[in-house]
């Protein structure tokens, strides 16, 4: 084991006259800094283990299962191995790409039947404001008024895929661009 030589005397707010002490101090440093390399070590394992296991799932079996023609296989007195195709899908950012997140918050207004956009308004006032209105009053009053506020329409994530992947199932064109979505042709085990 590496021993870190690094008290010194500006380092050390207590005297530390004896080596014992010294030693003992840098023992559990040492031990400290190597269980650190090891976590690290081991983050970076996991890591390649993750992205392969993506590979092995997304990519070479479900080529494997599409050339054969193949939806599942059982293994024998072990799990079902299945090809499942899911979506990933997510609102463009507010920060980065506003008008694409506003052509997405337009599209499903105009194509999703229920009400799933949900909007925040957030507005700074003091502590002895007597009474809070209904949000467009408040806004339309703000307004006026030269007052500042946010108003963030929303969609809940999980409610957002379940959605569009709704629409896709009944064969309704949903443009995955602006949702940041795509299609995964996974297999997994049962």
């Amino acid at each position: 084991m590496e021993i870190i030589n690094f008290i010194t005397p500006e380092t050390v707010k207590k005297d530390l006259n004896n080596t014992r002490q010294v030693s003992e101090i840098q023992k559990v440093i040492n031990n400290l800094i190597s269980k650190n390399k090891k976590v690290q070590k081991l983050e970076e394992e996991l890591k390649e283990a993750k992205e392969k296991l993506k590979e092995i799932s997304e990519e070479d079996l479900p080529a494997l299962f599409s050339e054969h023609d193949i939806e599942s296989w059982q293994i024998k007195n072990g799990p079902l191995v299945k090809l499942e195709t899911k979506y990933t899908f997510s609102l463009p950012s507010v920060i980065t790409k506003p008008k694409k997140r506003a052509k997405a918050l337009n599209w499903i207004e105009n194509n999703i039947e229920s009400d799933i956009i949900k909007r925040t308004i957030s507005i700074e006032y003091g502590i002895d404001e007597a009474s809070r209105k209904e949000a467009n009053k408040l806004i339309a009053n703000l307004t006026k008024n030269g007052c500042s506020f946010n108003d963030k329409p929303n969609v809940n994530p999980q409610t957002l895929k379940k959605c569009l992947i709704e629409k896709l199932e009944k064969g309704d064109d949903v443009p995955m661009e602006l949702f940041n979505g795509y299609e995964i042709n996974q297999v997994i085990i049962k």
